[in-house]
């Protein structure tokens, strides 16, 4: 290594102290998954589902037949914890006034559904995404009548029997002003009211962390201080989308012989419709700076949930369907999942979906510090010999520069943390590294199992 320049800006650090959230996983409405022997696999307590109201009132003996909705039912027997989201989706049709025929017949099938579900869930959420999933000119009345309503069915049904908890939900893009209209607050102002209800839902979907913690707090600050919060979806999808118009790492297509050209979105369709081998899928993301630099998204999540000790338990995509051509205008919730079932072929030895190569590793490193246990160990071993004790003392700046000899520039170097976090991977004989707190750091250079310590003061 020729030289090593250090420029790091002082910055001072909060530390919050709060009881750890749950964190499991989401199916949506795909309840097909619901395979005791897979979540098992991944040591998940939380399943997250919904339940699509309208399907089965148009066609009731389903119902009682549909194999899926049992399955999923039958995983609290299985020792697992159970969301379930009541989803109405009024995009298409007007929501009826409370009074009329079309509410009683609503009403009416909703205790079917009571029927079906009670006792067989630990969570019951009316509602799914009700300020998306109706008309632009219902969602400030009619919209907020139906829900009130329907929250008062669920309350009279459970009177007399077993005791489960009844949120209202979920909220969306909470963190756009645009978003916060009086039918949304109006909702707030109902659960904040209401001493029956545990709290609400939201959904956070989101292009920058800022607004994640701006629609924590902006709801949390509308309900009273005992009632809780569940996020049964968050993702960076929107982030993700700005991307997909970018070209794909020169190291990658040249590695694979892949067109130079290609934007992101052509190679994750020519995935889609053949699916990669792990490995290359893992090296396509990995050698991707927009998603390498975001890889533990999860983890930063959950560490922001940690902030609010209202949010009892969030839900994170277990895995998707998708089928189709993948174009610049898809919403990319392909690259979200625990399981990589769109772009990844299933292992080669034993037919089952692949899991994310950096999304699982986060939520086992979730799981084990809810409970308590010692995540710090993630793999990384100190380098063998005397580099490991070289130490580079830095001025104040704001990035870390690192230039690399003409020998060392074809090689992979990553920068860790103590607690073996990798924090930044390069190839090639200049990087700059930003965003790293004052601390010890490893540069490795894997292939030859030898490190660079330096502390950034």
């Amino acid at each position: 290594m020729k030289s090593l320049f250090v420029l790091f800006f002082l910055m001072l650090c909060l530390s919050v102290s709060a009881r750890a959230q749950e964190v499991g996983v989401n199916f949506n409405g795909d309840l097909d998954y619901s395979d005791p022997e897979a979540l098992n696999r991944i040591h998940t307590t939380w399943v997250r589902g919904f339940l699509n109201f309208f399907p089965y009132y148009n066609d009731p003996g389903t119902l009682e037949e549909d194999p899926d909705l049992g399955n999923f039912l039958y995983l609290k027997d299985q020792g697992f914890k159970t969301i379930l989201n009541i989803k109405y989706n009024f995009s298409n049709k007007a929501i009826p006034a409370l009074g009329s025929d079309k509410m009683a017949n609503y009403k009416a099938f909703m205790q079917e559904v009571l029927d079906k579900i009670w006792g067989h869930v630990d969570v019951v959420v009316v509602g799914n995404e009700p300020f998306i999933e109706s008309r632009q000119e219902d969602r400030n009345g009619p919209l907020v009548d139906f829900y009130q309503e329907m929250c008062r069915v669920v309350n009279n049904y459970r009177l007399d029997k077993q005791e489960i908890p009844i949120y209202f939900g979920a909220f969306n893009r909470l963190y756009d002003v645009n978003a916060r209209s009086s039918g949304v607050n109006s909702m707030l102002a109902f659960v904040k009211g209401t001493s029956w209800i545990a709290g609400i839902d939201l959904h956070i979907h989101h292009k920058e962390m800022g607004q994640m913690v701006s629609m924590i707090e902006y709801s949390r600050d509308r309900i009273r201080p005992q009632q809780s919060i569940l996020i049964t979806e968050f993702s960076f999808i929107w982030f993700w989308k700005a991307q997909m118009g970018e070209t794909i790492p020169a190291f990658f297509s040249n590695a694979y012989g892949y067109n130079a050209n290609w934007k992101n979105y052509e190679y994750i369709n020519y995935a889609v419709q053949d699916p990669r081998p792990k490995e290359e899928w893992t090296d396509f993301l990995e050698n991707s700076s927009w998603f390498f630099n975001n890889k533990h998204y999860l983890w930063d999540s959950y560490q922001i949930f940690k902030n609010y000790p209202s949010i009892d338990v969030a839900t994170y995509s277990y895995n998707i369907k998708f089928s189709g051509n993948f174009t610049a205008s898809t919403n990319p919730w392909l690259l979200n999942s625990l399981y990589t079932s769109v772009t990844v072929e299933p292992d080669p030895e034993t037919g089952a979906f692949q899991l994310h190569y950096a999304f699982f590793e986060d939520f086992k490193r979730i799981l084990a510090d809810t409970s308590g246990q010692d995540t710090t160990s993630t793999g990384f071993r100190w380098p063998e010999g005397d580099d490991q004790s070289l130490q580079f003392i830095n001025p104040v700046g704001t990035h870390l520069k690192i230039d690399l000899s003409e020998e060392e520039r074809e090689r992979n170097f990553y920068v860790y943390n103590l607690n073996g976090k990798r924090m930044h991977a390069f190839r090639g004989n200049t990087t700059y590294v930003g965003h790293l707190l004052p601390a010890v750091y490893i540069l490795y250079d894997r292939k030859n199992n030898r490190g660079f310590r330096f502390i950034k003061k």
